[in-house]
């Protein structure tokens, strides 16, 4: 890509890359809510399921954007572990990332996707073209955090008329 951001896309991610991987999503979404680090390093069997995508800075070779998608059933794709480093924000990584996770969850054969976002992330999501589906309060560790489930139809398989 010409955008100075390399696209990674593994499963599984190198072990060098899972530590990487799991301090920004950390950092970038459960640090706020005092989430115990370790709890979320314990559920890495849940993040190891789905297609990881990477994107890496291309001078640092850092990990500066991380996401998932998962199939939950043929047509649902779930997109989950969306981190953006903070001093990379607003540069349209999370786009990139979104787009690349979609075309995924495409390829294997899913017609919507469906995700959990923090409420001040549902602007970013709306933009995107997911609709609020419900508000729900997810608890991590007894610790409440509210979030909107959100959903996107990436294709239709209604004949147009």
């Amino acid at each position: 890509a010409s955008d100075g951001y390399k696209r990674q896309i593994s499963t599984p991610l190198l072990l060098s890359e899972v530590k990487e991987f799991l301090e920004l999503v950390y950092e970038s979404i459960f640090q706020a809510i005092n989430y115990p680090k370790e709890a979320m390093f314990a559920n890495w069997g849940l993040v190891n399921a789905g297609k990881k995508l990477v994107i890496k800075d291309k001078t640092t070779g850092n990990i500066i954007g991380t996401g998932a998608v998962f199939l939950l059933t043929p047509e649902e794709g779930y997109i989950s572990y969306i981190a953006v480093k903070k001093d990379q924000r607003k540069r349209g990584i999370g786009k990139i990332m979104m787009t690349q996770l979609e075309a995924i969850a495409m390829k294997r054969g899913a017609r919507f996707c469906t995700l959990y976002a923090m409420l001040d992330a549902v602007p970013f999501y709306e933009r995107l073209g997911y609709v609020v589906t419900e508000k729900v309060v997810k608890y991590f560790q007894k610790i409440p955090l509210p979030n909107a489930k959100m959903k996107k139809i990436l294709y239709s398989t209604k004949l147009q008329t």
